[in-house]
């Protein structure tokens, strides 16, 4: 049965950012057990697995072609290019997309940015804007892990959103410490930094608004729903549920507590 999206086919491709001027490189990285090696191109071999990071999203007829060699459905070609999606995972065919904002600290300094991500049975891309410094670790873990190398590509899926959740869980115990200190100051001096404690309130806010619609849709199983992630890889997801449960409960009491102490205040 032909699924409704099959009868729509988007008007034209084009990046809704503003990055236009960032050149789009493509870095391909082949692995499979035995072997590991980069590429500053698409280099297609379907014998390996692949991470093909895209950076800049300016150049949308390469990126197009690229995606429509692996037969990726046009509508979901047309949302790598729309930066405004809502954070999601969505299922097609032969792909599993992934649409996320990704809150970091560099330098101590509170950072938000957005990436997609497409899964098929032998490659995950993900697309960004600009260089994603909080992807190193996924990087790494290709290059030194040996139980990356071994495991299917859906293992990789796994490790991205587990190497982001731990990014998360860094930028929380940075705000939880702060929402500490204003405690302190309201319960000992009565006064408060308003526009500083505001400013918390809106970084968490931005936070759980990028981990509430990941665990929701992973605890309902979305990843189940489709062959690309095996079910040797469950387990490792429903560890990452454990983690995204914990992080989005954590993170509503802390704004139930900031709130309690402006009332307080």
């Amino acid at each position: 049965m032909m699924k409704i999206a099959n009868y729509f086919t988007p008007k034209s491709f084009k990046y809704s950012g503003i990055h236009k001027d960032i050149p789009t490189i493509i870095k391909d990285t082949h692995f499979d057990e035995d072997t590991f090696e980069v590429f500053d191109e698409h280099t297609p071999d379907a014998s390996l697995k692949h991470h093909i990071k895209v950076v800049g999203l300016s150049d949308v007829t390469k990126i197009k072609q690229m995606l429509e060699s692996y037969h990726i459905p046009s509508l979901l070609i047309e949302d790598v290019f729309n930066v405004n999606q809502r954070d999601k995972i969505e299922l097609s065919d032969n792909a599993l997309f992934l649409a996320m904002d990704v809150n970091f600290m560099k330098d101590g300094t509170f950072k938000e940015d957005y990436f997609t991500a497409v899964l098929t049975d032998h490659i995950l891309f993900t697309f960004h804007e600009t260089e994603p410094e909080y992807l190193t670790p996924l990087e790494t873990l290709i290059e030194k892990s040996s139980e990356t190398r071994k495991r299917s590509i859906d293992y990789l899926f796994y490790e991205l959103l587990d190497s982001i959740t731990d990014t998360h869980l860094n930028v929380y115990d940075h705000l939880s410490d702060e929402g500490a200190r204003f405690e302190e100051g309201i319960l000992e001096t009565k006064t408060v930094n308003q526009e500083a404690f505001y400013l918390i309130r809106k970084r968490l806010l931005a936070l759980k608004n990028s981990v509430t619609p990941i665990y929701e849709q992973l605890s309902r199983g979305v990843h189940k729903k489709s062959d690309l992630i095996h079910p040797d890889t469950f387990p490792f997801f429903d560890d990452l549920i454990d983690h995204l449960a914990r992080l989005d409960s954590e993170l509503y009491e802390s704004r139930e507590l900031m709130r309690h102490l402006l009332d307080l205040h």
